[in-house]
């Protein structure tokens, strides 16, 4: 799906509501101008970069991409060489879920997870990173989990949670539960590839409280 043309703001995707099933050489849904997904079932199943725009806002919406590079992509207007302006990727709500050989989601410019549940298995190697941005970045009450490698890892600027962060000596493929002192699960995952970075942040995340860490056996 792709909208194009030299005047950005000619050029704009909508989703307002219905269920696409995507399978594409090159990228799922991609546009020169602003992509935005009111409410929408998105299942990109391959693609290179999953959902790409100059901006990208998400209001809602049930998510899913597996992405042969970026995940999801807000590029902004290239100005020169490596300089973008007006790049902006916001998450108000949904459920998302993206695997990626790339970054998992990338902003040439700001970045802000404000709401909605995140879920990045990112690349398998260094040069790539779950969650990238050049600019500035907010995480207000996303559930947010992701994994990936640490050569590249970018933390948020701006959180009003506590959020858990883990660096492991040797990469695992083990799938990640976080509990709290009574046992009660908060958020799991199971990434598709191997990771030596966690990356967790929950609303149901308190200072001053304890919490247990697993991945396979390993705690």
């Amino acid at each position: 799906i792709k909208s194009e043309n030299d005047e950005p703001e000619q050029a704009n995707i909508t989703f307002n509501g219905g269920s696409f099933n995507i399978s594409a050489v090159d990228d799922g849904v991609s546009t020169t101008g602003d992509l935005t997904v009111n409410n929408a079932d998105i299942n990109i199943t391959v693609c290179e970069e999953g959902l790409e725009g100059k901006t990208v806002l998400i209001e809602k919406g049930n998510i899913n991409i597996v992405a042969n590079d970026d995940g999801i992509n807000a590029h902004g207007i290239e100005v020169s060489e490596e300089r973008y302006e007006g790049a902006d990727l916001t998450i108000n709500g949904g459920n998302i879920n993206i695997d990626v050989h790339g970054d998992g989601v990338d902003s040439n410019g700001d970045l802000s997870f404000n709401g909605g549940q995140i879920f990045i298995s990112g690349a398998a190697g260094g040069g790539n990173t779950s969650i990238d941005f050049d600019l500035n970045s907010k995480l207000g009450d996303a559930t947010v989990i992701a994994t990936g490698f640490s050569g590249m890892c970018r933390g948020f600027k701006t959180t009003p949670n506590p959020t858990v962060t883990v660096y492991l000596e040797a990469a695992v493929s083990d799938a990640i539960t976080l509990s709290d002192a009574s046992g009660n699960i908060i958020i799991s995952f199971a990434p598709t590839k191997e990771y030596n970075h966690i990356f967790i942040s929950s609303p149901s995340i308190k200072l001053e409280n304890s919490y247990t860490l697993k991945y396979g056996e390993a705690v």
